[in-house]
């Protein structure tokens, strides 16, 4: 049995991961579509409704032109989303959310070294085993240790809990940076540390600064062991433990899964490639080339 490979060329240089694809922007990292979800996930839809009652009141006030022509580009935009809305719905304009989705059902599988997807009778249905890597992050609360217990109160309501200042506090921006530091890391020596690529994923069930989670996938239990010894993880691991109790308000988290040879599956109806669809391998093909799974 032969897979017919969605990306039947393969690629001369590694590209990068879809997580790694979904922070690249031309502007700023923030501006990325990545970027621009993270600052949604900061503030609740009330957040952002008073935000926006106050901006148009804003326009209003220094606006010096009459309250119809300042609410005139507001009632615009609403109308031009409701139209567009309607215009998919009815099948007049194509839905930008079917751009790349694969009609039918697809599956993931490890090329074989040469870069083919030959499967023969009694060979393992996706390959080789593989080494799911979950990596987790959130921050809790404002660190306000050394604020007066007076004003501690008022100063985690400002910038505490579902605040939108979350991601802005010391420490967790840290981890940040250890994080993209990391992930740097691994894209730029993907094929040393038997690094596939990677995901990311926030939950659902907190209203703001979710748990943020990162699906990465290596060959083996070995590379990723390899990863952890690096001095790139070592720095960062080591100023976590070292800052003690001023990261108690971090949560950091990992689940480490060995999948051996045989014993994993994926399938996907309808779907764009993400996940595990989106891994790339280094294959032999008269020379070094990455190359895709399906």
């Amino acid at each position: 049995m032969t897979f017919q490979a969605i990306l039947p060329e393969p690629f001369p240089e590694r590209p990068p991961s879809q997580a790694a694809r979904g922070w690249q922007s031309k502007l700023h990292p923030l501006r990325s579509n990545n970027g621009r979800n993270l600052i949604q996930s900061q503030f609740s839809i009330s957040d952002w409704l008073v935000m926006g009652s106050c901006l148009q009141a804003l326009i209003i006030l220094v606006s010096p032109y009459s309250v119809v022509y300042s609410l005139a580009p507001t009632f615009a935009l609403a109308a031009y989303k409701i139209t567009k809305t309607i215009c998919i719905t009815c099948g007049l304009h194509a839905n930008p959310h079917m751009d790349g989705v694969r009609i039918g059902r697809t599956t993931a599988v490890f090329p074989a070294p040469d870069g083919s997807f030959q499967r023969n009778k009694g060979d393992a249905f996706g390959g080789e085993g593989i080494c799911v890597f979950l990596l987790s992050t959130k921050c809790n609360q404002y660190a306000t240790r050394s604020i007066a217990p007076s004003t501690r109160v008022a100063v985690n309501w400002l910038v505490g809990g579902n605040s939108p200042l979350g991601m802005m506090y010391p420490p967790f921006k840290t981890v940040l940076d250890h994080g993209r530091d990391m992930f740097v890391e691994l894209e730029k020596n993907a094929a040393d540390y038997g690094f596939l690529g990677h995901s990311t994923y926030d939950s659902t069930e907190d209203l703001t600064k979710p748990v943020g989670m990162s699906i990465l996938y290596f060959r083996s239990l070995d590379h990723v062991y390899k990863f952890a010894h690096s001095k790139v993880h070592r720095a960062g691991w080591d100023w976590f433990t070292k800052m003690g109790a001023d990261v108690q308000q971090v949560s950091i988290a990992h689940e480490v899964y060995d999948v051996p040879k045989g014993r994993w599956e994926n399938i996907y109806v309808n779907a764009k490639p993400y996940g595990f669809g989106t891994l790339l391998h280094l294959v032999l093909s008269g020379c070094l080339e990455w190359n895709g799974e399906r």
